[in-house]
């Protein structure tokens, strides 16, 4: 995965504009830690499924999970699922646009990252919540995702 400081000028993925990076994380460095509310979650999770953009063909994996952990992340909803860590999210929040992995999700429920405030905020006024019954984490091999791709 690509590792980005917090708040410092994205530039993975040509784009016009002035977003900031939040959330690319890699073991090799430190990142604020804490809890969000579930309502952030949940809306986290409908950006995830439903608003991601810069779709790559390579996927990345958690370089913060145990070394040698097999598999992908997976958010899954309504019968599909999605691997993390091919795509970004956009967030715009009041001081600043934002640009994070779609990996961001398992970030925060599986290593507790904490994103600043005003990406937080942004995501709280963004899309829709989508409740934590509706959708799940998971891990698991790539080619049992297959045939339930969107």
């Amino acid at each position: 995965m690509t590792y980005f400081d917090d708040l410092s000028p994205y530039s993975y993925i040509s784009e016009e504009g002035n977003s900031l990076n939040i959330g690319w994380l890699d073991k090799n460095h430190d990142f604020q830690k804490g809890d969000t509310s579930e309502e952030f979650i949940e809306r986290l999770a409908w950006l995830t499924i439903y608003s991601t953009v810069k779709h790559t063909p390579g996927i990345h994996r958690c370089t913060l999970c145990q070394p040698g952990a097999f598999g992908f992340h997976l958010i899954s909803h309504e019968g599909n699922s999605f691997i993390l860590g091919s795509a970004e999210i956009r967030v715009k929040g009041n001081r600043a646009a934002y640009a994070a992995p779609d990996l961001l999700i398992h970030y925060v429920l599986g290593h507790r990252y904490l994103p600043p405030e005003d990406f937080i905020s942004g995501v709280m006024v963004t899309g829709s919540r989508l409740h934590r019954d509706k959708w799940s984490l998971s891990t698991g091999p790539y080619w049992n995702t297959l045939n339930r791709q969107s």
